[in-house]
């Protein structure tokens, strides 16, 4: 059993000089989590977090180029830069399927826009 630490807070009940008012009833007990359940439940949701990006960026991929089959490049588009990720997305769409420049420069635009920013956020 991990120890846990009990808060009390009193709501909104101020006397005189903003002192907080000792009234019982007007206090609410709160569990705080342990440190390594707290560092648990973020790992977790970012985690969480990193599969709905690449959920997006795959969605996006699927609607606007019909890429059905994520290659196992794809599978982090995050660790991709721009050439790499149109390299990437140029693979894994069918060989007769050709990009444009306008495709291109929509896949670097992409890239700039929603991976860029992942990259440095990883990096802090």
């Amino acid at each position: 059993m991990r120890n846990h630490v009990v808060v009390q807070l009193a709501l909104s009940t101020h006397l005189k000089d903003e002192a907080l008012s000792p009234m019982g009833y007007m206090m609410e007990r709160y569990r705080s989590l342990g440190r390594i359940e707290v560092t648990d439940r973020v790992q977790s949701i970012m985690a969480h977090l990193r599969l709905i990006r690449r959920k997006v960026v795959h969605d996006w991929l699927h609607h606007e180029f019909g890429l059905d089959k994520i290659g196992r490049v794809l599978a982090e588009p995050h660790k991709l830069d721009a050439e790499g990720f149109v390299t990437a997305v140029r693979a894994a769409l069918p060989k007769a399927r050709k990009l444009s420049a306008a495709e291109i420069a929509r896949l670097k635009d992409e890239h700039a826009a929603s991976l860029v920013p992942r990259q440095a956020a990883a990096q802090v």
